[in-house]
């Protein structure tokens, strides 16, 4: 007998009951008779309502009406607490299988969003909306969610990014701010919140230095959230990096009217205080001569009015815009500053030993590496790797004598390409203020 054959069944016995004893009994006989059906049908077999349909009618094939006519069967029998406690334990199995296989962890926050979803919709026509089953289905999701430690805030900050990143495009603004919503309601349950403000705040440094972000009103409309939830404590430096992308427009907008010759590339510069941002590992390059030039000029214009401040400059957060030109029609290669380093060294030759490269951009072999792995692959060939044996493949290992070429033949079917960025590294290094550098590389008297 499955779980709805049990609940008919015993709801035809309790109207049987009822029937009789109106008939043919007084009416504080009824009572205790009522009892004992109501606790040999629905109190002691109550352990075998899971295997009959109870968690499959919960969320596999979710059964509203059937819930709510066991749940009414419970509350006549006086016995909700072993509902609630039968309730809270289901959601516990079901939660933990949602999240405990890692090879499902890019579809874990959207699972729980639907699973939470469900199971409200469950809570408020079938069980009542009661305090105490909100109570133990909130406790259930702090105790599931917790058996992965920190994964799921480390989870739901990268959605959190990737609804922020691409959400507006597809999404209207209610639809976007209900999406945040639901996502934000899974943020009360985890156990890690200073885990997930380290991931978030990373993803948010991201989108705001890379602009990636769909919408600042959606960004704030996050973080006030949070506000609410956790206090301006929690959100205070998150607030903060809007605060140094505002100042830092105006900034760069008084350094280039203050410039008497005008640079040959735009130039939008960060100025980021660092207590507020994420920490990376520096880097040592060396700029293209005209870059260089505008390095120190804006240091020189910083320090003249802000005694007292240091600037340290991440390359690693600077990106540009380079334009190509082909035969065929230009392009615009969107690209770290380290891509855009070794591009334009092909503007005054055709090819380049990595040594060559290593040299003039003084790129070290962690940098040095994927920024030319990124350039020469199958998918993105604007440069050609060749080892002494031919045409290398992107496994080969680098060398020092490998030559690569400028790829005349490059063809994509867009016109503004984006090649893939590097992966920051960051550490806990200290320091005050740094800087970035966004431009927009226009050469076109020269290849790029």
């Amino acid at each position: 007998m499955n779980l709805e054959q049990h609940v008919t069944h015993v709801e035809q016995q309790i109207s049987q009951e009822e029937s009789r004893i109106q008939s043919y009994l007084a009416r504080t006989t009824g009572r205790p008779l009522l009892d004992v059906v109501y606790t040999e049908l629905i109190v002691t077999p109550a352990p075998s309502f899971p295997a009959k349909g109870f968690t499959d009618a919960l969320y596999r094939t979710p059964n509203v009406p059937l819930l709510g006519r066991l749940y009414n069967l419970f509350e006549k029998a006086e016995a909700l607490p072993l509902f609630n406690t039968m309730f809270y334990e289901e959601i516990l199995i079901l939660g933990k299988e949602l999240i405990k296989d890692p090879g499902q962890d890019r579809d874990m926050i959207q699972n729980i969003t639907n699973y939470r979803e469900t199971l409200l919709k469950l809570v408020q026509t079938s069980f009542n909306n009661t305090v105490e089953i909100q109570r133990m289905q909130t406790r259930a999701f702090e105790v599931f969610m917790a058996s992965r430690g920190s994964m799921p805030a480390k989870l739901l900050a990268k959605s959190i990014d990737l609804v922020l990143r691409t959400g507006n495009t597809r999404m209207t603004d209610v639809e976007l701010d209900n999406k945040l919503d639901q996502m934000f309601q899974l943020f009360r349950f985890i156990q890690g919140k200073d885990v997930f403000e380290a991931f978030y705040k990373q993803s948010l440094a991201k989108r705001l230095l890379l602009s990636r972000s769909a919408s600042y009103d959606s960004e704030r409309v996050m973080i006030s959230k949070l506000k609410r939830q956790l206090g301006t404590e929690y959100t205070d430096k998150l607030e903060g990096m809007f605060r140094d992308m505002e100042l830092s427009d105006e900034l760069t907008k008084q350094y280039n009217d203050k410039r008497l010759t005008p640079l040959s590339f735009d130039l939008t510069v960060n100025v980021l205080t660092q207590a507020y941002w994420p920490t990376y590992s520096p880097a040592l390059v060396q700029l293209p001569g005209e870059m260089e030039k505008a390095l120190v000029d804006f240091y020189s214009f910083y320090n003249n009015r802000h005694s007292g401040r240091r600037l340290f400059w991440q390359p690693g957060l600077s990106k540009c815009s380079v334009i190509a030109t082909y035969a065929e029609k230009a392009k615009e290669f969107v690209a770290s500053l380290y891509q855009a380093m070794v591009l334009l060294l092909f503007n005054d030759t055709d090819q380049l030993t990595l040594r060559a490269i290593r040299e003039a951009t003084g790129l070290d072999s962690e940098l040095l590496k994927p920024t030319l792995l990124s350039m020469s692959t199958t998918k993105v060939n604007i440069l050609i790797r060749q080892s002494s044996k031919g045409t290398a493949t992107q496994e080969e290992k680098l060398n020092e004598d490998e030559v690569y070429r400028y790829n005349p033949m490059f063809r994509h079917t867009n016109v503004r390409i984006k090649i893939n960025a590097l992966q920051l590294k960051e550490t806990v290094s200290p320091a005050k203020t740094c800087l970035t550098f966004r431009c927009v590389v226009t050469i076109r008297s020269k290849r790029w």
